[in-house]
């Protein structure tokens, strides 16, 4: 699942809701955004959406009413029993905050690099 966030819009979008096993937040614009210039807006953008929060690592701690939001409709019956299995293997390898939030990858545009 990648979860894509405009920050020129603050917008966000799901795409592929039903991959759980690559979850991931990806910067899809504009193209040449990068961590280092536009972290505090990537951190803005979260935090008006309530996706959760920037870590001081560079990682989301993501909150997931709002990914069962993005994904209603494009999803079967057995995605919630999916997302309480995967939850529960993060808390045992220990990625989930204090908040009990899934921390996930940011993937930043290719051009930045």
């Amino acid at each position: 699942m990648k979860i894509e966030l405009d920050l020129d819009v603050a917008g966000v979008r799901i795409d592929q809701p039903d991959d759980l096993e690559s979850l991931s937040i990806v910067v899809g614009a504009p193209d040449d955004a990068n961590p280092a210039r536009d972290a505090h807006r990537l951190g803005d953008v979260i935090e008006r959406l309530d996706a959760g929060s920037l870590r001081g690592d560079g990682m989301v701690a993501i909150n997931f009413e709002m990914v069962r939001f993005l994904a209603a409709g494009q999803v079967d019956d057995g995605w919630d029993s999916e997302v309480e299995a995967l939850m529960a293997l993060a808390h045992g390898r220990g990625d989930l905050d204090g908040e009990g939030r899934l921390v996930v990858p940011v993937i930043w545009p290719s051009s930045a690099k």
